[in-house]
């Protein structure tokens, strides 16, 4: 959903290593003029936990995992989801408008 924001809003996504930080950054920044913040920066930084734990995943084995850093992201999951839904819905509305 933030690459096609991006690309339809911004001109694009970011390039670089940390692409998928600048994105999420970008959907949290209003764009004078253009659209409105696509997420809060609550929601920006709970995102930022999953995406941590993604770079975990991608690069450490599977071993390594410790349950209790695994255990909150899991138990949110569902109210992290409500969130992003409401958030983005919200978007939708106001660029409908």
């Amino acid at each position: 959903i933030f690459v096609i924001i991006a690309r339809t809003f911004n001109g694009g996504i970011p390039n670089g290593t940390f692409w998928y930080h600048e994105l999420r950054v970008q959907m949290e920044t209003a764009i004078k003029k253009i659209r409105p913040a696509v997420i809060t920066d609550d929601l920006c930084q709970k995102l930022d936990e999953y995406r941590a734990f993604r770079h975990i995943v991608r690069n450490v084995y599977s071993f390594s995992f410790s349950a209790a850093r695994i255990e909150p992201l899991v138990s949110h999951l569902s109210e992290l989801s409500k969130q992003l839904d409401s958030e983005i819905r919200k978007f939708l509305k106001i660029i409908e408008e």
